[in-house]
Order: C-alpha cells, then structure tokens, then sequence
C-alpha cells in the first residue's frame, strides 16, 4: 500500500464523516459531494429559483444574519411616541421606549423604525402616533424647552418650514 493510496483512504473517511479536508486537491471533492447533505426539498427550491443548493443555503444564512442584527437595533434602539387624538390636535400620551416594543406594541413595521433617522429625518408620523427617534429628540431638546409636547411642536415647525 503506497502513501497515497492511504491519504486517500483518509481523505475520503473524512468526506463521508463530513469533514472539512484542507488539502486544495481534495476541497474540490468535497464541493461535489456537498449537495448530496441538503435537504431534498432545499434542493428542489434552488433548483426553482435557479440557484445552487450553496447558492440558497449561503442567501438564507444571509437572511438570518441580516433579521439578527435588525432584530438587536430594533432591541438596543430607542424612540419617543406621541399618542394624539382623533383630530390629531392634541397630544394624549408621550411614550419613551425601544423600537423593538413599539413596533410589537403599535402598528407599524420594524423596518420604518429602523429608518426613522436616516429617510424620515428623525420624525414618522403614522396614524394617531408620531414618532421621534432619540436622536432628532436629544437635539431638538437643546433648543426648545425640555417639555416633551413644546419639542414635537418644534420638531414639527422645523419640517414644515423645511
């Protein structure tokens, strides 16, 4: 038995065990025998979006990635929420919590929360409640009052005359 012959006696051992071989001939060996560990159903999807079952495994990966990280903002980042009336002239309630309990709490999308500060300008007004991010408030505290109801008046003269 020559030398080679054990190393590939080795290396496919080590395929069928699924491990990660780190010599460059064999890592291409592995790649052919990669589908074979997918799901059937997973391969079918990628075979209907025209994608490789690495191709979706690595896109859901990302999409993981991408809804953890979103979800940590949405848990770390704060925002203030105004409750107004019917008419919309009076503020009712002022609320100051995370964006992950207001978008469980209110109607509106996490994604638009995430968005407050760099497309709303740090204000959203939806519905009955307009919110503020926590940074447009931090600045628009310095100039007017520190009255939570004189702030939003504010920061709502500031867009319109914007």
């Amino acid at each position: 038995m020559s030398l080679v012959s054990l190393q590939a006696d080795i290396n496919e051992r080590r395929l069928e065990n699924d491990a990660i071989i780190v010599f460059e001939d064999q890592y291409a060996a592995r790649k052919r025998q990669s589908a074979a560990r997918f799901d059937p159903q997973l391969i079918a999807a990628a075979k209907s979006m025209d994608m490789t079952p690495e191709e979706l495994f690595d896109l859901r990966r990302w999409i993981r990635r991408v809804t953890k990280e979103c979800k940590e903002r949405l848990a770390r980042e704060m925002t203030l929420v105004y409750t107004l009336n019917e008419p919309r002239d009076r503020v009712l309630e002022v609320e100051l919590t995370s964006k992950m309990k207001a978008a469980d709490k209110y109607p509106i999308p996490g994604g638009d929360l995430l968005d407050l500060e760099g497309i709303y300008g740090g204000v959203l007004v939806r519905g009955q409640r307009i919110y503020v991010s926590q940074a447009a408030f931090e600045q628009a505290a310095t100039r007017y009052e520190n009255d939570p109801v004189a702030i939003l008046n504010g920061l709502i003269a500031e867009r319109c005359a914007a």
